[in-house]
């Protein structure tokens, strides 16, 4: 099994008990136990497990990843509402799992840390992406701004969904991009 194939199965595994005995009533030698796998194993993909408890949103580099292989002649903004798009889609490959981490995040103060780190990296990652795409410094703060942006859509997307929008992420962020484009984004400033 390649390493792709067997974080998919592990987090599969995991997400089956959290659902069965909930997060806390689940232990790592568990999850190794109906992976049919050994603890090491487990261990190597997973060190901890909050990681285990986030690892539906995949790598954290997946949506600087999808960025970099956009086309060279798409526009940055495009090329990164595409990359929101892959990662919603990632996430939503497995929609039972989707649902049951909503819940986890929002009764677990642990995993909840962790996907708060999750989305740092997450950050760190487009953001370099982004700036290399657009030809300036890997500290640019447009850059850092844009990527934030990008999460914050996510987040945005999160709440409606939550709220009872049935529609799939990619359609909510579509729309929440929309509304983003549409009206000021205005950064905060001091009078001089």
């Amino acid at each position: 099994m390649n390493a792709a194939r067997t974080r998919k199965h592990l987090t599969a595994a995991a997400f089956d008990l959290f659902a069965r005995h909930g997060y806390d009533g689940t232990t790592m030698e568990d999850v190794a136990s109906r992976a049919e796998v050994g603890i090491s194993t487990l261990y190597r993909y997973f060190p901890t497990k909050e990681a285990l408890g986030v690892s539906i949103l995949g790598d954290p580099a997946l949506m600087a990843d999808a960025l970099r292989q956009r086309p060279e002649d798409e526009s940055p903004e495009v090329s990164l509402g595409q990359a929101v798009v892959a990662f919603l889609e990632h996430v939503e490959a497995e929609p039972r799992h989707a649902a049951a981490f909503g819940e986890l995040v929002e009764t677990n103060v642990r995993v909840r840390a962790r996907l708060l780190e999750w989305l740092a990296d997450a950050h760190v990652q487009l953001s370099t992406a982004l700036a290399a795409r657009r030809g300036v410094p890997a500290d640019d703060h447009g850059a850092a701004a844009s990527a934030w942006i990008a999460i914050l859509v996510i987040q945005r997307m999160s709440v409606v969904a939550e709220d009872g929008d049935d529609r799939g992420g990619p359609q909510i962020a579509a729309e929440v991009m929309r509304a983003l484009n549409a009206g000021p984004i205005l950064p905060p400033r001091l009078e001089s």
